[in-house]
């Protein structure tokens, strides 16, 4: 009688056994699969969003920076003011370049 008692209890234990299998399934294929991609997508919306805001701030600043010279220092010379922001973005954009290829330079030719 005991064999079919152990096959009752194998038989009663086989559910449970079988739905821990199953979940433990289910967490792994998460923690390997579907976490990585959750976090690459808020990686791009972050940075989408990032790059969004920056570009307003850069236009809402240029606006306001033409505005201002054009009323407090060049009193209607709109061509003045386009000509300081214009040389100011001309440089940073100079700035930035020369940085970018020296990073190229120096990391990709030894």
């Amino acid at each position: 009688m005991s064999n079919a008692d152990d096959n009752a209890g194998f038989a009663e234990e086989l559910p449970g056994k079988a739905a821990d299998l199953i979940d433990e399934f289910v967490d792994r294929v998460h923690t390997k699969v579907v976490r990585p991609i959750i976090i690459a997508a808020r990686a791009i919306v972050f940075g989408l969003l990032m790059v969004s805001v920056a570009i307003l701030a850069i236009v809402v600043a240029s606006v306001g920076a033409i505005r201002f010279f054009n009323v407090y220092l060049f009193h209607g010379h709109v061509w003045a003011s386009y000509a300081i922001i214009g040389a100011v973005l001309f440089g940073a954009g100079l700035y930035v370049f020369n940085k970018h290829h020296q990073e190229v330079e120096g990391g990709l030719r030894d």
